[in-house]
């Protein structure tokens, strides 16, 4: 497809999206709204253009986001995109990959935006399972004190209130809500 203008929408049984296969928006939005969200596929919103970046939100408003598949948003000559992960519960498992890498970085929102005050959806708990190969040296791991967070002894993260992800000249901000789990 080569024209921006064109949607296209399923409607999938109780209230659940999910995508098990390859969704590409070059330039894009990507969008998965309902009650549960399910990302097992591929997801890829990169842009080349030097204005522009991709979004990807995948929102469960009343239910699980659970995201075990690939999430890509990158951008060699402007910043890497977008993405917002929100739902009553969010997870994004072991198998799960998240990548933004841009010029000027990009932005990652999942489980609430940095104060959970905004317009994001905030969720009531979000987990990550990641093991410390998966995490570099610049990383910086934030929630509220009266919030949890459990690691494994090859993890090395710093604990506030939002994640810094830096990486080459890509920054990705991660906030959360509730707990998170880090295994």
């Amino acid at each position: 497809m080569t024209n921006p203008t064109i949607t296209y929408s399923v409607v999938a049984p109780e209230n659940e999206a999910v995508n098990l296969g390859k969704i590409f928006a070059k330039n894009g939005k990507i969008q998965m709204h309902a009650g549960s969200v399910v990302n097992k596929g591929t997801l890829n919103a990169n842009s080349v253009h030097k204005d522009k970046s991709g979004e990807i939100i995948l929102s469960a408003k009343e239910g699980l986001a659970n995201i075990d598949g690939t999430v890509t948003l990158n951008n060699a000559n402007f910043k890497a995109g977008s993405l917002t992960i929100t739902g009553k519960e969010v997870v994004l498992n072991s198998g799960a990959k998240v990548e933004l890498t841009g010029k000027q970085g990009g932005t990652v929102y999942i489980g609430g935006d940095e104060r959970g005050e905004g317009k994001i959806q905030l969720a009531e708990k979000t987990e990550i399972w990641c093991s410390g190969r998966d995490l570099n040296s610049h990383d910086l791991w934030s929630l509220p004190p009266q919030d949890s967070v459990s690691t494994n002894s090859t993890t090395r993260a710093l604990i506030f209130m939002l994640i810094l992800f830096y990486c080459g000249m890509s920054l990705f901000l991660f906030s959360f809500a509730g707990a998170a789990c880090c295994c």
